[in-house]
């Protein structure tokens, strides 16, 4: 039981340190892999909860597809235009001190009280090898058309920025 509420602690941790790196680095690649590190974060968390599915949808297609195609989309544009994105760093300050008190102030509030009962571990009912086997051999066409519509943006950008 202390043991998955320490697992908890780091993984929160770790979350709001790369939460406020997301909001504090200038260069928008370095934000980009922060959400990255988030969204794969967010996958482990979803193992914890013994969400074995969410956990791969997350990291697939988040992280995995949808993520790297806004990475893609942003190296298509000049070095000059994406090197000064600075805004004011007083308003940044002002406005994300409501929701980072929040978080803290909840965050606490939970540790006080403990872990509740419903996310013990319990049993798993749900497969991951009998999905994913499921996947790929009755709906592949469906993982086909998917994976065709996740790369026709990018294509399209890359012949759009090229012709500039």
């Amino acid at each position: 039981m202390i043991e998955r509420a320490i697992a908890l602690l780091i993984f929160t941790t770790f979350f709001f340190i790369f939460t406020l790196f997301t909001f504090f680095f200038r260069h928008l690649v370095y934000q980009f892999l922060c959400i990255l590190v988030l969204m794969v974060l967010q996958g482990i968390l979803y193992l914890y909860l013994n969400a074995e599915f969410l956990a791969a949808i997350q990291v697939i297609v988040y992280a995995g597809a949808i993520l790297v195609m806004f990475l893609f989309t942003l190296f298509l544009f000049p070095e000059e235009d994406l090197k000064d994105v600075r805004g004011d760093s007083r308003s940044l300050r002002y406005t994300s001190f409501i929701p980072v008190a929040l978080f803290i102030f909840l965050f606490l509030w939970e540790l006080i009280r403990g872990i509740p009962e419903s996310y013990l571990p319990q049993k798993i009912y749900f497969d991951l090898k009998e999905m994913s086997s499921l996947l790929f051999n009755e709906y592949w066409i469906v993982l086909f058309i998917l994976a065709f519509i996740l790369s026709f943006p990018m294509v399209a950008l890359y012949v759009f920025f090229k012709e500039e």
